[in-house]
């Protein structure tokens, strides 16, 4: 995820209301308009006879209890992963899992046995009510437009100097 993260700054390093956020770590909690959001890729959590809620419940128990007394403590979880999206509400915050933008790929449909149009979710955060919305944009109209890239980067990338 880091080196993704990294790719995709440098591609929009020209763009000046983007602004990002790269943790060395595989999580990080963001402030959402007062609630403190964990951000998760999802790829460390099992499932159970294909079934990734039992994992998804624990893991998330598991790291609110560990990360409970730090500034690491958060309200709600956000993450990917399962190629489908999902919506597990808890009283402790919302577990909101995005779906795919790229849509079936091998994993989802080799190991997951699941595809989903490409999309991804977007939810909306009040700060005294939380959660207040959750919708999803679908990215299928985009797939066959012809884009012509104008960028910077050189093909071949080490030749960058910064």
């Amino acid at each position: 995820d880091y080196l993704m993260y990294q790719l995709v700054a440098l591609f929009c390093r020209d763009i000046e209301n983007i602004h990002f956020h790269i943790p060395k770590s595989f999580y990080t909690v963001v402030n959402a308009n007062g609630l403190r959001l964990l951000l998760i890729h999802g790829d460390n959590i099992k499932s159970y006879m294909s079934v990734p809620y039992y994992g998804i419940n624990r893991a998330v128990a598991n790291l609110h209890d560990l990360l409970q007394n730090t500034e690491h403590q958060f309200d709600g979880v956000l993450m990917g992963h399962f190629h489908s999206a999902s919506d597990i509400d808890k009283f402790a915050g919302p577990i909101l899992i995005s779906s795919s933008f790229k849509g079936g790929d091998e994993f989802s449909i080799g190991k997951l046995f699941v595809a989903n149009k490409p999309s991804q979710t977007l939810a909306y955060f009040h700060p005294t009510k939380g959660r207040i919305g959750t919708e999803y944009i679908y990215l299928e109209d985009a797939d066959n437009q012809e884009i012509e890239l104008h960028d910077p980067i050189p093909d071949v990338w080490a030749s960058i100097t910064i």
